[in-house]
């Protein structure tokens, strides 16, 4: 039974697809994110504003509160 080139297309850009999925959860997973931002500690302002914008943006990246509550602290304890 041969496949179509029709189907062996789709199942490439299935692949495609599924290893820039995998590239870019591995490229903004939250820790490699929050790791950056405790750079930011001595920047204050710069660090409200990359929290703000990582606090609208959390829900479409599908990442917890306490991830960004658990840096918070973190940054402003060592401070």
């Amino acid at each position: 039974m041969a496949v179509s080139r029709a189907t062996r297309r789709q199942f490439g850009s299935l692949g495609v697809v599924v290893a820039a999925l995998v590239a870019a959860a591995l490229v903004s997973s939250p820790s490699a994110v929050l790791d950056s931002i405790a750079g930011l500690s001595a920047r204050p302002w710069r660090f409200v504003a990359v929290l703000a914008v990582l606090y609208v943006a959390r829900p479409f990246l599908l990442w917890p509160v306490s991830a960004l509550s658990v840096t918070v602290g973190f940054v402003l304890g060592t401070t």
